[in-house]
């Protein structure tokens, strides 16, 4: 494994949970309207990683490979805006370490003046 593994985590909260909440871009309605206009849905992926055992269900049954794998062997996510939400690794999850939430592109500016 190398560390060279990119990602979009921010940390947000108790338990180890890293997210991906946040799009990269800072214009909300547009990319809000652009989701809404073509039908396109984002999702969340956040991991719990003081839950998380290594076990790789998570990276090995994505469909759209939105997991990757750290040095010691826990999911990173690699590719959150692929993610379609169909849950499946937050289902089987043995430890209850994923939860998957819809989002919308962020609504906040980075730079306000």
């Amino acid at each position: 494994m190398t560390n060279d593994i990119k990602s979009k985590e921010t940390t947000n909260g108790p338990y180890g949970a890293k997210t991906t909440g946040k799009a990269d871009n800072g214009d909300y309605w547009p990319g809000k309207q652009e989701c809404d206009r073509t039908g396109v849905k984002l999702f969340s992926q956040t991991i719990f990683y003081d839950w998380c055992k290594a076990c790789g269900i998570c990276i090995a049954f994505c469909p759209k490979s939105v997991f990757g794998v750290s040095e010691t062997g826990k999911p990173v996510v690699q590719k959150p805006d692929d993610c379609i939400g169909c849950r499946f690794c937050e289902m089987h999850c043995p430890d209850f370490a994923i939860t998957i939430s819809e989002r919308y592109a962020d609504r906040r500016k980075e730079n306000r003046e």
